[in-house]
């Protein structure tokens, strides 16, 4: 068998019966990005067990000494590190990066996908021309200029939206309460009250496995559909 390109967007594998089958490309990276950030996320869940393991074990070594009492310091000071590691410490800084990422690969590919559209359709008025949050500018975008469906439902929406506010609360608090306006202070505690995966501990937003896992799966389904819905629109021939 051999393989000719016939354009930058399609590879056609041509067999000895000289079938051809078309093979669509575009935006491959998209999806190339969601299968890295997918091991990625499997994989430090992997190094949060570990390291759970590791502390609990630590903590075991100290309660099996012989002669403390439930009260003794240095078995208070052992349960009191335990919990903070796992509380907080392990499910912030390892899923709270992660979501980062997660929205900044949204972000990026919506974009790319504005631009491509618009190019294609040589609008006047760009996405950044447009006023509000980059999610706003983005809605109004894709329904009102571009006309095509950002987002499969309002479900899934809110979870993009949440995500992005999160993203906020990471990289510019910290995810430190304390630190966050009044209204994503709200937010938090509405999030946390519906028992979804989000919590305070110590004073900081953190993360459970589920709903990390929800979250990413939200978001790789919305723009792989998004990425249909633009190569439907812009079938190749």
């Amino acid at each position: 068998m051999t393989n000719k390109a016939t354009c930058d967007d399609v590879l056609n594998y041509k067999s000895e019966r000289y079938m051809i089958i078309p093979v669509d490309l575009r935006l491959i990276e998209v999806s190339f990005a969601l299968d890295a950030l997918d091991d990625y996320l499997e994989l430090l869940e992997k190094e949060i067990e570990r390291l759970e393991k590791i502390a609990r074990a630590e903590k075991d070594s100290v309660f099996s000494k012989k002669g403390l009492s439930w009260n003794d310091p240095e078995r208070q000071r052992a349960d009191e590190d335990y919990y903070y590691k796992v509380d907080y410490l392990f499910p912030f800084f390892f899923r709270g990066p992660f979501l980062v990422s997660l929205y900044a690969l949204y972000e990026s590919s919506i974009t790319e996908i504005a631009q491509l559209i618009n190019n294609k359709q040589k609008n006047v008025i760009s996405l950044d021309d447009l006023r509000g949050s980059f999610l706003e500018r983005s809605n109004k975008y894709f329904k009102s200029i571009i006309g095509l469906k950002l987002y499969n439902n309002n479900d899934e929406w809110q979870r993009i939206q949440m995500l992005s506010e999160l993203r906020h609360t990471v990289v510019h608090a910290n995810g430190r309460l304390n630190m966050l306006n009044t209204n994503i202070r709200k937010k938090i505690k509405n999030w946390e009250k519906r028992k979804i995966g989000i919590s305070v501990s110590h004073g900081f937003i953190v993360f459970d496995k589920n709903f990390t896992r929800e979250t990413f799966r939200i978001v790789s389904n919305s723009l792989e559909a998004l990425v249909n819905r633009y190569k439907q629109l812009y079938a190749i021939n």
